[in-house]
């Protein structure tokens, strides 16, 4: 008999493995997936007290009387987390699905002998019955599975728990104190959020931006009230986002791990549209934000806006191979200056170049990100009707120039890369480009090992009166307050 290898064994267990287990499983939607669900992350840390205390300005009573309701709020949170933690652990997460014969049936209308994919036709028709399908879904309720209704049941009494301790709070604090536990309540909402962004506005801390912007003026009363404002209206804006999100969590999970495309396709869209909502406020804020720094002139609004534009397109607006290629050559002790002066012709060629893609891209991209995620799971669905050979069509192709847009963008800026590498290379001696490559992919290594962000969740709790003192990028400390 053959001796069985250890890399072919591992192979045949993880073939056997794969036959045996649901898809769900070896995608992560599975029973871990509800143990690490976004929502049983806390929405107060223990070091959020003596930062929203202070914040308050209570007299000594209210503190001994506000830290007791904080700390055992925090307490609550923390027993109630580990027993419902407990109970989906131990809970079965079946798989059963209980949509697949309706999906069988829907997906036996279509006569394929008949009807062709390659027409309009065709394909109109098989739409036409994707989306009878998605109706007759919205009509048809599925049973939880025990961890999805554990997850229910924790987000039902969480929410309880919030209500008992703004009612008590109400009791402890006068009217300006109560609108100070508003302003800490949105502040909460930004910081503690689980729900990382999907759509580019929903990346922007607007207040930290403003401040960076305004340096110490941010202090000042006039822009500290307008800051509460705008803080408090995100706030609120991300919370219904959440609730949303929250509430769309369970199912979701369900659906993923039953492979159910369907259900999963429509619980999404609802999480888009909760999505949307908060990035059009937030839009609306960034344009109320600007127009007061109007006062304070053009070049401070520009800075604000050129960083905002930066913060919510990062993917964009990062620096490419190209820039560290011209500045590890520029940074050649042997290029002469004739090969100096060719590399910085060619880099800044390719500046402009890339900066004219940028801004078409920029303009097309909250659509183009949101029917990217959405149309990934319209051609799970039409696939699971259908057929493999039916995938990749799209439910609603009127929605999808955004994307085809901004496919062909991204192919132009990659015809600018090469362009420019081939210029770079012409202008930098032969024997010295391997040594400025090295370099420049030396660079590139260690800016990606030193990306970090921080765990979602854990931001610090910045608040308009925070005693810390502002970190600006630039200092405006010489214009005046609005």
């Amino acid at each position: 008999m053959t001796r069985m290898t250890t890399p072919n064994l591992l192979k045949t267990v993880l073939r056997r493995c794969t036959l045996l287990l649901p898809m769900g499983v070896l995608l992560g939607a599975g029973p871990n997936a509800y143990l690490h669900s976004k929502q049983l992350r806390p929405a107060l840390l223990p070091q959020d007290l003596p930062r929203l205390i202070e914040y308050l300005e209570l007299d000594a009573a209210q503190r001994a009387s506000v830290a007791l309701l904080l700390d055992d709020q925090l307490e609550t949170d923390e027993r109630a987390l580990q027993v419902v933690m407990a109970s989906i652990g131990a809970a079965r997460v079946d798989a059963k699905d209980e949509l697949r014969s309706l999906r069988e049936r829907w997906g036996a209308v279509l006569d394929r002998r008949q009807v062709s994919i390659n027409d309009d036709e065709g394909q109109a028709w098989m739409r036409s019955i994707a989306d009878e399908y998605l109706e007759r879904l919205e009509r048809t309720n599925t049973t939880p599975s025990r961890a999805a209704a554990l997850l229910d049941d924790w987000r039902h009494k969480r929410e309880a728990a919030r209500i008992r301790l703004l009612d008590d709070m109400r009791l402890v604090l006068d009217d300006g104190q109560a609108r100070r536990w508003r302003t800490a309540q949105a502040a909460t909402a930004l910081a503690r959020s689980p729900w990382g962004a999907m759509l580019p506005a929903e990346r922007l801390d607007l207040d930290r931006l403003l401040v960076e912007t305004l340096g110490e003026q941010a202090r000042s009363h006039a822009w500290i009230d307008r800051r509460v404002d705008w803080m408090e209206q995100v706030g609120v804006a991300m919370g219904q986002r959440d609730e949303v999100l929250s509430e769309l969590e369970p199912p979701l999970l369900d659906a993923r791990f039953r492979r159910q495309p369907g259900r999963e396709l429509q619980l999404e869209r609802l999480g888009m549209a909760a999505r949307r909502r908060l990035s059009d406020t937030m839009d609306d804020v960034r344009a109320e934000m600007s127009a007061a720094l109007e006062a304070l002139g053009v070049d401070v609004v520009n800075r604000f806006q050129i960083e905002a534009q930066r913060r919510m397109h990062p993917s964009i607006y990062t620096t490419d191979r190209i820039d560290r290629l011209a500045r590890a050559a520029l940074a050649s002790e042997t290029l002469d200056d004739e090969a100096r002066a060719a590399v910085e012709a060619a880099w800044a060629m390719h500046r402009s170049r890339r900066l004219a893609v940028q801004a078409n891209m920029v303009a097309l991209e909250p659509e183009a990100s949101e029917r990217r995620h959405l149309r990934l799971l319209e051609h799970r669905l039409l696939g699971d009707l259908f057929g493999p050979d039916v995938s990749l069509l799209s439910l609603e192709p009127s929605q999808d120039e955004p994307q085809r847009r901004a496919q062909h963008l991204q192919a132009m800026l990659r015809e600018a890369r090469s362009l420019a590498t081939g210029q770079l290379q012409g202008a930098v001696p032969v024997d010295q480009w391997s040594q400025v490559a090295n370099a420049a992919q030396r660079v590139s290594i260690v800016r990606r090992n030193t990306l970090a962000a921080d765990p979602v969740g854990e931001a610090q709790l910045v608040l308009p009166f925070s005693s810390s003192p502002v970190q600006a990028t630039e200092s405006s400390s010489g214009a005046s307050s609005p």
